[in-house]
């Protein structure tokens, strides 16, 4: 009778929060057991497979129904927080009753306890493997896994692996929606370009990652980046394919190169060289020379654009993959900020001083708005879920 007339709950991993699941009342799910046991646990079980979730509620639909605030996450502060987000955020409070119904269409009316049981021997036969997930933004694809839990840690040469087109799944680059380090963050990405390496920022990919975060049930996008925070809308969603509007990091560096060319800073380094032959230039061996060149000491990406009838067209030779992409997010934006820098018309301007640029990649369109100071900088276009597999090293 408590929990059922609770206006919110703070449960302990186990049966009971699957019980107030079932009873209906909003959760929050705490662990902080003996530090010792939870790191073997974390180490050999939660580590070694592909499992995501303690609370059984989780495990049965495979998505986060209820927070889990495990260990170290497990304050004062934290719970605290959550509990005020579960009573007065009626949005959040309706997204996590919707999963409970999920719940208990997935358990069904008799033999529910079997069911349970089921679940979780699956889950456990999943032993060296994770769950990966396959996005798409304007043509610029990712590798994304759900790392809430901190259980998947890849090496360069993994990452390497899952992105290779031929001997893994195939992708420019690979992100973690991580869990986030302050209460006011909904989670934290990480990217990695399909060299290996991190990178500071992807544009294309923040807006797959928020589509992801979407389709895993979050209600809110706040997150950081290693270029800082950003915050994502769902424009508009579907199980498959969203329209994804990310805020970019104001853009404070922007210099004019030569007479042809800007580098703008737009969360990575970004040259753009404006041209007359687009569609036909050598890119291979264009991108490359910029790429490399000695008065970019740290690399960059590069851009090409020309103005057409039809708005503004970028190609984008991005480092990292050593290759031209189908389409760049923060390519796009250095590309719509610098042709307003050098007067490019082809844009709108809203009575309250929005500038918006119309960017066609090489096979999508993204839309990229900003203020004439360079702030309010923000990415649109579409972000498209492909297929979810699971991967075994």
């Amino acid at each position: 009778g408590v929990i059922k007339n609770a206006q919110a709950a703070i449960v302990a991993s186990g049966t009971a929060s699957l019980e107030t699941a079932l009873i209906g009342t909003p959760q929050v799910v705490c662990y902080g057991g003996n530090p010792i046991s939870f790191w073997i646990a974390k180490q050999f079980i939660l580590r070694l497979s592909s499992i995501s979730y303690i609370s059984l509620g989780n495990l049965i639909i495979d998505k986060q129904a209820f927070k889990e605030l495990l260990q170290d996450d497990c304050t004062g502060k934290t719970i605290s927080d959550e509990v005020h987000r579960l009573i007065y955020d009626s949005v959040y409070r309706e997204s996590m009753l919707a999963d409970y119904r999920d719940i208990r269409e997935a358990l069904g009316d008799q033999g529910a306890s079997v069911k349970i049981a089921h679940a979780m021997i699956e889950e456990l036969k999943k032993t060296n493997k994770v769950k990966a997930y396959k996005y798409q933004g304007a043509g610029n694809d990712f590798v994304i896994f759900d790392n809430r839990q901190g259980n998947i840690n890849l090496d360069d040469s993994q990452i390497r692996l899952l992105c290779d087109r031929r001997y893994g799944i195939g992708a420019d680059g690979l992100m973690l929606l991580n869990a986030p380090k302050s209460a006011d963050r909904d989670f934290e990405m990480k990217f990695y370009n399909s060299d290996g390496f991190e990178g500071d920022m992807c544009g294309n990919g923040a807006r797959c990652l928020v589509a992801f975060a979407y389709h895993r049930g979050l209600p809110s996008f706040r997150f950081d980046a290693r270029d800082g925070y950003h915050e994502g809308f769902v424009l508009e969603g579907s199980s498959k394919r969203c329209i994804i509007r990310v805020k970019i990091k104001d853009v404070k560096t922007i210099y004019k190169y030569s007479d042809n060319m800007y580098y703008a800073d737009t969360g990575v380094d970004h040259v753009v060289q404006f041209r007359d032959d687009l569609d036909t230039m050598d890119i291979e061996k264009d991108g490359p020379y910029w790429r490399y060149h000695k008065d970019f000491p740290n690399g960059t990406n590069v851009n090409f654009i020309q103005e057409k009838e039809d708005g503004l067209h970028v190609r984008t030779w991005e480092r990292g993959v050593e290759a031209e992409t189908y389409a760049c997010g923060t390519g796009c934006t250095a590309s719509a900020i610098t042709a307003y820098k050098e007067g490019l018309k082809c844009c709108t301007i809203s009575e309250d001083g929005t500038i918006k640029y119309t960017v066609k990649t090489l096979k999508d369109t993204l839309a990229i708005d900003f203020k004439e100071d360079l702030t309010n900088v923000y990415l649109t276009g579409p972000a498209t879920f492909v297929f979810e597999t699971d991967f075994e090293f």
